[in-house]
């Protein structure tokens, strides 16, 4: 799939359970395809934001979760969990869902 508005659709289609199961307050997207330099070989990268720290075991469900919804590899990331070399470079180009 390389095709941002395709999976901003889908993710907006899910939305709802996305939140209520895995608890999370937004999803963003950044890297390769909110740039418009995707590949077919590019993985979907997503901030995520959660209503608590989440487990590890919560974030990996949830990345099982997208990866069957869209078809794709998907990256997940929190904003705490971003380095803090690449901190401003990707919520600068952060594309909400």
């Amino acid at each position: 799939m390389n095709d941002l508005e395709e999976i901003r659709s889908i993710l907006r289609q899910h939305l709802s359970v996305i939140r209520q199961r895995f608890r999370i307050t937004h999803v963003q997207i950044f890297g390769s395809y909110a740039r418009g330099q995707q590949s077919s070989k590019s993985d979907l990268d997503l901030l995520i934001g959660y209503d608590k720290p989440p487990t590890l075991w919560m974030v990996l469900e949830l990345k099982i979760y997208l990866e069957d919804i869209l078809g794709m590899q998907v990256d997940v990331v929190t904003e705490r969990g971003l380095k803090k070399r690449i901190r401003d470079r990707v919520l600068a180009e952060v594309i909400d869902v």
